[in-house]
């Protein structure tokens, strides 16, 4: 059964239906697509979407959020967006993280309330948050894309993808295509369930088209170059990692040993969700929302 993109448009639209959406300029003079829920007089609360991902796979967790407060999300630069547009502007490590500085600069969030950084999303909040250019309550890092100069475990994403998004930088076109058509083979299976067929598609937004896969190849290479051992260090408050087993992105037997690395940090693991665990795992959704809201921990 090849991809029905008419069902994935039903089902896209019936996840993203709750969210207030407006459109954000930054400095440089990009156009960020936020997504909001919950009550406007609510705490605010923000999430950092991963890089390259449509905000589709943060949306369940946003709104089981939403019931306590006002939650804020969005699709990073270059999602959606003309490669010429994302490459005739900055586009290194720190405008990712002065995106999220700025989102929650408008937002009224930039200091006093949590912050979860989900993948790639973890480290940019890492960053802004070590560098004092936010103050967040505290963090929480699901299923955390970070690097370190020692004592780290390369994850599937490291071995596999990022060999090819550094060919594709580097103008391997030929890689690129081959890449474009593995994502357009048929591969979804007769009864493929709503929730596969959604992180399915999220997966492989980024794989539409051969502008799509050069601003992903770019800045998955920016971030797997960026190293977090002095963030870490520098971190005060409190942080909680979470991730799932069966995670095929990134190594559940790296992020256990994250902890280690900073002063005030605990870990959390589900048996279920893999790398989607926020999206599939709805006793995760709900851990999170009664730490938040009960523990004071969060």
């Amino acid at each position: 059964m090849s991809f029905d993109q008419s069902r994935f448009a039903q089902l896209l639209a019936r996840e993203l239906s709750p969210f207030r959406t407006r459109a954000v300029g930054v400095p440089d003079g990009a156009t960020l697509r936020v997504f909001e829920c919950g009550l406007e007089s609510a705490p605010p609360l923000i999430i950092v979407n991963p890089i390259g991902i449509p905000i589709l796979l943060v949306a369940r967790l946003a709104l089981r959020l939403a019931e306590s407060f006002r939650v804020i999300c969005w699709e990073q630069r270059g999602v959606n967006a003309p490669a010429a547009d994302f490459f005739g502007r900055p586009h290194g490590f720190d405008a990712f993280v002065s995106d999220l500085v700025e989102i929650a600069g408008v937002s009224g969030a930039t200091d006093g309330h949590p912050m979860i950084g989900v993948c790639s999303g973890a480290a940019q909040l890492v960053r802004a948050t070590a560098t004092g250019a936010i103050s967040p309550s505290s963090l929480v890092l699901v299923s955390p894309q970070l690097r370190f100069s020692v004592g780290y475990t390369p994850s599937q994403f490291e071995r596999t993808v990022v060999p090819y998004m550094r060919a594709i930088s580097s103008g391997r076109l030929e890689i690129a295509q081959q890449l474009l058509e593995l994502s357009q083979r048929e591969f979804f299976a007769p009864g493929t369930t709503d929730d596969v067929l959604l992180v399915h598609a999220a997966d492989r937004s980024n794989l539409n088209s051969l502008d799509s896969l050069r601003v992903y190849a770019s800045t998955a290479e920016i971030f797997t170059r960026e190293l977090c051992d002095a963030d870490f260090g520098a971190i005060s408050q409190d942080v909680c990692i979470v991730s799932a087993r069966g995670d095929k992105m990134i190594s559940v037997e790296s992020v256990r040993q994250l902890p280690t690395r900073m002063r005030s940090a605990r870990y959390r693991e589900y048996s279920e969700g893999g790398h989607h665990a926020i999206f599939l795992n709805a006793q995760l959704r709900d851990d999170l929302y009664a730490e938040l809201t009960t523990t004071g921990l969060l």
